[in-house]
């Protein structure tokens, strides 16, 4: 990888005079099943900086709405080049219960991610590493074709 976008970084990239959207996904209701979206507007041109915004978006979730999202998960870092994404958690990413809750926190981002048309894959990491979920769920690389 080549170099890393922190937190830090996005606030002091070129904004855009053109408008852009993106979607951030969450739940309408506790069977998990349907989602309700809220759409967010940015003037990033950069990609790193969209996908940033957005699933910071989806972490803090300022309208209290349903999520999977677990406890404390904070984005560390996020790299994209060529259509490719790579975003690290903090460990608390890693605090699903159960299969269907990690699948449901996993659809969130790349739902969330896949608003983004430059974004065809995702890979997530936490602390650093690829890894699964706990109950066995595989965290890692998403397609979108």
């Amino acid at each position: 990888m080549k170099n890393f976008i922190c937190s830090a970084i996005v606030s002091t990239m070129i904004l855009s005079s053109q408008k852009g959207t993106g979607q951030v996904y969450f739940y309408k209701d506790s069977s998990y099943t349907e989602h309700y979206i809220e759409e967010y507007d940015f003037y990033f041109s950069e990609t790193e900086a969209k996908a940033q915004y957005l699933i910071n978006k989806l972490l803090e979730n300022d309208n209290d709405n349903l999520t999977s999202v677990p406890e404390g998960t904070k984005l560390i870092w996020l790299f994209y080049e060529d259509g490719k994404i790579i975003l690290n958690f903090s460990h608390e990413a890693e605090n699903c219960a159960g299969n269907f809750k990690q699948k449901s926190f996993v659809s969130q981002i790349v739902k969330t991610l896949y608003s983004i048309p430059e974004i065809r894959s995702i890979i997530i990491y936490t602390d650093g590493e690829e890894t699964n979920f706990p109950e066995g769920y595989d965290f890692t690389i998403y397609d979108r074709w």
